[in-house]
């Protein structure tokens, strides 16, 4: 229903500067974790639709799982912490669409489920810029 819900950050950020090292690992680690629990999910397209709303809130509260997660890291290094904020801001706002969403197809309204769907995909979009953003720096 989603399409592709998210982009990976790199699993190895093994590039970083010796006192950045732990750090990037740390974010990445964290958002990858929670990243793999939410694309788990199952796509909900089969359901009906107080069941697919059902499965669209679980996910959910998965992007507010990662909100928190990533919130709770300690990050000494400002452009790294700057990246986890943004990640974090991506997925309050992941959440609160895909609760729109959840409520689309819950009252079976396509025109507000298509205007979810559509700010999903500047969110995807996003992402993927945030994370080549921290696969770049954590590469140096």
């Amino acid at each position: 229903m989603m399409g592709a819900t998210t982009a990976l950050l790199s699993g190895s950020p093994a590039g970083c500067r010796a006192g950045h090292r732990a750090e990037c690992e740390l974010l990445v680690d964290t958002a990858n974790d929670q990243v793999q629990k939410i694309e788990s999910r199952a796509a909900p397209a089969a359901e009906a639709p107080e069941q697919a709303a059902q499965t669209l809130l679980k996910t959910a509260s998965l992007y507010d799982e990662l909100s928190e997660k990533v919130g709770q890291l300690t990050l000494h290094d400002p452009q790294l912490a700057q990246h986890a904020q943004a990640y974090q801001r991506i997925a309050i706002r992941a959440s609160a669409t895909t609760r729109a969403l959840a409520e689309a197809v819950r009252q079976q309204d396509r025109g507000a489920q298509r205007a979810a769907e559509g700010r999903f995909a500047v969110l995807v979009a996003e992402q993927r810029v945030l994370v080549a953003q921290v696969n770049q720096y954590c590469g140096k």
